[in-house]
C-alpha cells in the first residue's frame, strides 16, 4: 500500500525559503527498513516519522542513508503540519526522540518553538584547520557545541566571507568525523534585527549545506551568550541564499543558561504518495 509523505518546508523566512523535510504521520508500526527506504525515496535531507504515544508523540528522524538522534527542522515541520491538519492545537506539546524527552510550544499564528537539551561546550579547534577546510578563509574561533546533536562553530568576520567562502567537503567530512560533530556551522555577525548570518556543511551524514539547521542554532545561541552576547532572544539567517529565518531563546539564572529553545514557521506544500 502506498504511503503518504507531506513535504513541508521548515524555518521559511517571509514565507520563503526554508529546508524541506518530509513527514509521515500515523507512523505506528512502519519497520525500521521501511523508514530508510521511504527516506531514500524522498531524496530529503531528514524524514520524519510521527507516532502518538499517549498524550504527546514520538518522532524519528531518517536522512536517506541513516537515522540521527534528532532534526530541528523536520521536528518544526512535523508540528507545523499537525497545526494545520487540526489534530493537534496551541499549546506545549510532548515528543520523544533518540535525543531523549522534549517540547514544543506551537503559537496561536503557527510559530513552532521546540526546546532543545541544555548545552554541552566542547574543547576549540584547531583554527588553521578549519580555515583550510573552508578554502583559506580568516576564522576568528572555533568550538566543539551541543544542544543535542554536536556541531562545530567558526565565526568568520563577515556576510561578504560567509558568501566568498569555498568549502572542501572532503576536508570538512575528515575534520568533522574526527571531532565529533555532525557539521561545521560557520557564522559571521548580523546587523539589525539579524543576530547572526549562518551556512551550514554536513558532508559527513551527506548534506553538503544545509539551508536551516535547528539544532546548530541552539548550540550557536548558547555560544554567543557564552562570549558575552547579552540578548536572550536570537534571529539567525541562513542559507547560501539567505533565504531561512530561525529563532532561538535562551533562558538564564545567575548566569547559568537553564533552557534553550529554537523554532520557527512551517509552509505545506505537497503531499507525496511512496511507493
Amino acid at each position: 500500500m502506498a504511503r503518504i509523505a507531506a513535504i513541508v518546508s521548515a524555518f521559511v523566512k517571509d514565507g520563503e525559503g526554508g529546508n524541506r523535510a518530509g513527514v509521515v504521520l500515523d507512523a505506528d508500526g512502519i519497520p525500521d527498513a521501511e523508514r530508510q527506504r521511504v527516506a531514500a525515496e524522498l531524496g530529503l535531507s531528514e524524514t520524519v516519522f510521527v507516532e502518538p504515544v499517549g498524550a504527546g508523540f514520538k518522532l524519528r528522524y531518517f536522512t536517506p542513508t541513516t537515522e540521527l538522534d534528532l532534526c530541528g527542522h523536520a521536528t518544526i515541520a512535523a508540528f507545523g503540519l499537525l497545526r494545520e491538519r487540526a489534530l493537534i492545537g496551541p499549546g506545549a506539546h510532548r515528543f520523544d526522540t533518540k535525543a531523549g524527552a522534549l517540547s514544543a510550544d506551537v503559537g496561536e499564528d503557527g510559530l513552532v518553538m521546540m526546546t532543545q537539551n541544555l548545552p554541552f561546550f566542547g574543547a576549540p579547534a584547531e583554527l588553521e584547520e578549519v580555515s583550510r577546510a573552508l578554502g583559506g578563509i580568516r576564522v576568528r574561533h572555533a568550538r566543539l557545541v551541543s544542544t543535542g546533536l554536536p556541531d562545530l562553530l567558526a565565526k568568520v568576520d563577515s556576510r561578504d566571507a560567509l558568501e566568498t567562502l569555498a568549502p572542501d567537503f572532503d576536508a570538512i567530512r575528515l575534520l568533522t568525523t574526527r571531532a565529533g560533530a555532525m557539521s561545521i556551522h560557520v557564522f559571521a555577525p548580523g546587523e539589525g534585527a539579524v543576530s547572526a548570518y549562518c551556512r551550514d556543511f554536513a558532508p559527513a551524514v551527506g548534506i553538503d549545506e544545509d539551508p536551516a539547521t535547528g539544532t546548530a542554532s541552539g548550540a550557536l545561541a548558547c555560544h554567543l551568550i557564552e562570549l558575552g552576547d547579552p540578548a536572550r532572544e536570537f534571529a539567525f539567517v541562513q542559507g547560501p541564499a539567505f533565504e531561512s529565518l530561525i529563532r532561538a531563546r535562551v533562558e538564564t539564572r545567575d548566569g547559568k543558561i537553564e533552557r534553550v529553545q529554537v523554532g520557527g514557521r512551517a509552509r505545506f506544500e505537497r503531499d507525496r504518495a511512496i511507493s
